[in-house]
């Protein structure tokens, strides 16, 4: 090796340009229109955006649009504002005003009192909007009135106007800027330093100026004086679209060339160069967060975190490792040093005279840089190269520079170990001597290190290089591998040394102690170091997080499991006692320490970050506190001092309800309190809205009565699936990404039983029982009183009949035993055995009539067929008997079949006694137009006015009225009975 001393050129490589503006809102991601008129944030939190084809209305994740068939009298919205009352004053294009409250819309235009349909634009004045047109109007109570006539000295209408708290009163126009104060009326003009008559729109700022916008420019008004915006000490000449003075007290003005931001007297310029989708800005905004909003006429929207965040964006600024010199900062990359200052970018490569272009390391001691390439180390002094020492082939760069308590510079070389380069009249400090002459006496060297991680370069210890002395560490020495990630030392002089797949080693006065995943190490591969301010040392690893050592152990470790965005830890700094910054792959991550607990926040590209994919060793903090932070895709310059907690919480709304996936009108659901028992597929939409991190807010959401804790999602919507009848209240909350939670939403429900699970069904069930078992027992009754008056009838007519046929029959048995004549024995003995057959045939019928296996049509027919047969049979009387019967074996009731039995018995009986006749006809017929019995004979006939003074016609009538039945006599050729009947 030898030194090489070259003069350093540096070479402008491009124009200093920051990226300032990181996101971007625009019809891809669900604005209605790129072209923006107006910006709002309610008071629930939404921001609206007002286009040419509607309104957007955004969470921070997600756009509901308002187009004219929601209710909008014009798609193009000019401007919006909010009163007091959560009423949104909405002004559009040639079709008057429409207010929204409650999702209500209501239209006010020229019908309704006001001056003309085009209205200019809306203002608040004392929670009262003021409509400003041709002739501005107050909206009180739902009512215009007229309001600020114009002064004689403007003519033509009036643009904008702001009065005062003392009420001094400020109205632009187009023929000059009027102001009228308790005392007199001025109308400035161009002559009075207007840059031009025609004014537009006003604006107070928080240091009293009233800020004129015009075609021209921006003119400032304060006590008389009237001045103009300057930038780069010229006064800006394009058109001021908007005016937006901030919380912070920051001006922001919107117009044709970017925007302009005015602060503590310094007026910057944001242009596309900065982020901007294009320069022409035509509308602002601010959230309560502080954040900016760009409305472009072309473009969308775009969003911007003052100072938060400053991006270098390109492979160029890739770093890999970060040093602030002087007024400048050193980027080293893969491609050289990109060199940046205030106002331009400049770089060292190669062609400069450095070894290599793959910077690996970068450090400085006095006025000396340290930069540690793949191929050696170089040292610049003013912006020159003093010294250049190549390293062998072999070794794969310079991976760490660090500095003994001697002075000696201590190099981490891949596949050498360390080297150690010391002047030669300090080459013997304790340092050199003991760490040289250390052996791993317990052999843990030979033991761990294996692999590519082994190779020892054939070196020679106090080597003499141009007045340096070199001495080379390796495993020989003790240490555990060649390949050394990281270098630290401590207060108290210990080297630490953070191997790639070895842990860590710890050398001290000749004694090297080492400690890895056997002592509880959670990963090997360590590859960034740090002691914080109460001497613990943050081991950073590859794989397994951070584990913080103390007293020879690891007391904790913070890992993807505590909130990091990936055991992948590649830097650590510690910004303030209880501040950590950790970069990963995966984002940035800050650290507050409280107690023994550690509070874990992550910022990543959403947040403005260049990538989540951070460099190793590429964070550092600058003289100014802010924060660099090297990725794969730049470098991100960050200021924590932006970085304030918001303390707010996120306002949380259950915004929508789905039943079965279909979309469920939300506020009826709130009026009437229930839902169906089949209605019980829910699932529940709700919205935080936290727009400064809204990827960031999680949620904790239960539903009293089935959940019996909170549940934590990260997702805006929930779903429960067969939810049985009850009350439940349902319940979400949202927390930021500080930590802080809001009170929980509710909505609160009742999900109905089923028809058949109501109470009143329960009863209309039992009283419905109790009625049919009442009829069930009525019916029984009803069968037994039947079956008792049956028993009655049959034990009356046993006594009536049978008893008086038997005791004719005894007295004649009794006579038969007094009397000796044969001829009046035998007449008696005729007489008992006639009585006897009728008392039989008595039996039978009674028999007959009360067996249940005889209750059918076809019975009774075959009944009357026999008494039929056997009667005409003892005459040679002719039978003609005919049945016309459709159901054989329809049932019939007990009452019924005795009945008609009876009755055809009778007229049967009178027949074959008393008609003389030769032929009877019995005809049954019964279909579903009803029953019919005719009996009728071709005898002689009866006299039926004789007949009817006997007992057998009315027995039959009266036996044809038991049974509802029509019974009809007919004395023509022989006599006939009749019986009729609708339905059996």
């Amino acid at each position: 090796m030898k030194f090489l001393i070259l003069i350093l050129t540096l070479i402008v490589s491009q124009t200093f340009a920051q990226i300032k503006v990181h996101k971007h809102l625009t019809i891809d991601d669900g604005l209605i229109s790129n072209e923006v008129l107006s910006i709002v944030q309610d008071s629930k939190g939404y921001m609206w955006f007002a286009t040419f084809k509607g309104i957007s209305i955004w969470d921070g994740n997600n756009f509901k649009n308002i187009k004219k068939e929601n209710g909008l009298t014009s798609s193009a919205v000019l401007n919006l504002l909010e009163t007091s009352d959560s009423t949104m004053v909405i002004n559009t294009f040639g079709k008057g005003i429409v207010t929204i409250k409650n999702n209500v819309f209501d239209t006010i235009d020229t019908e309704d009192g006001l001056t003309t349909n085009f209205v200019t634009k809306i203002r608040l004045l004392n929670d009262e909007p003021i409509i400003v047109s041709s002739a501005p109007q107050v909206l009180q109570n739902g009512k215009l009135k007229s309001f600020l006539a114009k002064p004689e000295l403007i003519n033509g209408p009036i643009t904008d106007f702001i009065i005062d708290g003392d009420g001094t009163i400020y109205i632009t126009s187009r023929n000059g800027f009027y102001v009228k104060t308790k005392d007199k009326e001025t109308l400035y003009t161009t002559k009075d330093g207007l840059l031009t008559n025609i004014t537009s729109f006003l604006k107070k700022d928080f240091n009293g100026n009233i800020l004129i916008g015009s075609s021209l420019g921006l003119n400032k008004y304060n006590n008389g004086i009237i001045s103009t915006l300057e930038f780069n000490g010229k006064p800006v000449n394009w058109t001021i679209a908007d005016i937006l003075c901030a919380k912070d007290g920051t001006n922001y003005y919107s117009g044709d060339n970017g925007l302009l931001i005015e602060k503590n007297g310094k007026v910057e310029l944001l242009t596309i160069e900065n982020g901007l989708l294009e320069n022409p800005i035509f509308t602002l905004g601010e959230d309560k967060s502080g954040n900016i909003y760009l409305g472009y006429s072309r473009g969308g929207i775009s969003i911007y975190t003052p100072e938060k965040f400053t991006n270098y964006e390109g492979e160029e600024f890739a770093a890999n490792s970060i040093l602030q010199y002087n007024n400048e900062f050193l980027l080293g990359t893969e491609n050289g040093i990109a060199v940046l200052s205030d106002k331009s970018i400049k770089s060292i490569t190669m062609k400069n005279g450095i070894i290599s272009n793959y910077i690996r390391s970068i450090t400085k001691k006095n006025n000396d840089i340290f930069i540690g390439t793949d191929a050696g180390l170089n040292i610049l002094n003013k912006n020159k190269i003093i010294s250049s020492i190549k390293t062998d082939k072999a070794t794969q760069g310079i991976y760490d520079i660090e500095f003994s308590k001697f002075g000696d510079l201590v190099l981490s070389v891949r596949r050498q170990g360390i080297t150690l380069i010391s002047d030669q009249k300090n080459y013997q400090n304790p340092f050199i001597t003991s760490f040289i002459n250390t052996i791993d006496t317990t052999n843990k060297g030979n033991a761990r290190g294996h692999g590519a991680n082994v190779f020892l370069s054939k070196k020679n210890n106090n080597d003499k290089i141009n007045g340096k002395i070199f001495n080379y560490i390796n495993r020989s020495n003790g240490i555990l591998s060649s390949w050394i990630l990281d270098m630290l030392f401590t207060r108290d002089s210990t080297l630490v040394l953070g191997y790639h797949g070895s842990g860590v080693s710890f050398y001290k006065n000749g004694i090297l102690k080492h400690f890895g995943k056997d002592e509880g190490l959670s990963n090997g591969i360590v590859q960034i170091l740090l002691e914080d301010s109460e001497n613990n040392l943050w081991i950073g690893t590859a794989q397994g997080g951070i584990c913080i050592y103390k007293n020879g152990i690891i007391v904790d470790t913070l890992n993807v499991k505590k909130g990091l965005t990936s055991d992948d830890v590649r830097g650590i700094v510690q910004y303030s006692n209880n501040l950590f910054y950790v970069i990963t792959d995966n984002g940035l991550n800050v650290i507050t320490k409280k107690g023994n607990d550690f509070f874990i926040r992550q910022i990543k590209k959403e947040d403005r970050l260049n990538s989540n994919k951070c460099n190793r060793n590429a964070l550092y903090v600058d003289n100014d506190k802010n924060l660099w932070i090297g990725t794969t895709k730049g470098v991100s310059i960050f200021n924590p001092k932006t970085d304030k907690p918001i303390t707010e919480p996120p306002k949380v709304y259950i915004t929508g309800l789905e039943v079965f996936n279909e979309s469920f009108p939300l506020e009826k659901l709130k009026n009437s309190n229930r839902l169906n028992y089949d209605q019980n597929y829910l699932k529940f939409i709700y919205s935080g809205i936290n727009l400064s991190a809204p990827k960031k807010t999680i949620y904790k959401y239960k539903l009293v009565g089935v959940d019996k804790d909170w549940v934590t999602s990260k997702e805006n919507n929930v779903q429960y699936t067969s939810l049985e009848k009850g009350e439940y209240l349902f319940e979400v909350k949202a927390k930021n990404q500080w930590g802080y939670w809001s009170e929980p939403a509710q909505l609160a429900f009742v999900i109905n039983p089923a028809w058949w699970e109501t109470w009143w069904t329960r009863l209309m069930f039992v009283v419905t029982l109790g009625f049919l078992l009442w009829l069930a027992f009525q019916y029984r009754l009803n069968y037994l009183l039947k079956l008792e008056r049956l028993r009655t009838k049959i034990a009356s007519d046993l006594h009536d009949e049978v008893g008086s046929m038997l005791t004719q029959i005894s007295l004649n048995v009794d006579f038969l035993s007094f009397t000796n004549d044969e001829k009046k024995k035998e007449e008696k003995s005729n007489f008992i055995r006639s009585k006897s057959k009728e008392i039989i045939s008595i039996m039978n019928d009674i028999v007959w009539s009360i067996d249940s296996r005889n209750d059918n049509l076809e019975s009774l027919v075959g009944r009357i067929n026999n008494f039929a047969f056997d009667h005409c049979s003892q005459k040679d009387i002719s039978l003609n008997f005919i049945k016309n019967i459709d159901n054989p074996n329809k049932p019939l009731k007990i009452t019924f079949r005795q009945n008609i039995m009876l009755i055809a018995k009778e007229a049967i009986n009178n027949a074959v006694k008393y008609s003389d006749c030769s032929e009877l006809i019995v005809k049954i017929k019964n279909s579903k137009n009803g029953f019919e019995l005719l009996i009728k004979d071709n005898g002689k006939g009866f006299d039926i006015e004789n007949v009817r003074k006997g007992s057998g016609l009315k027995n039959m009538k009266m036996r044809a009225e038991s049974i509802n039945a029509k019974i009809d006599f007919t004395n023509e050729n022989g006599f006939s009975v009749k019986v009729t009947k609708d339905k059996i």
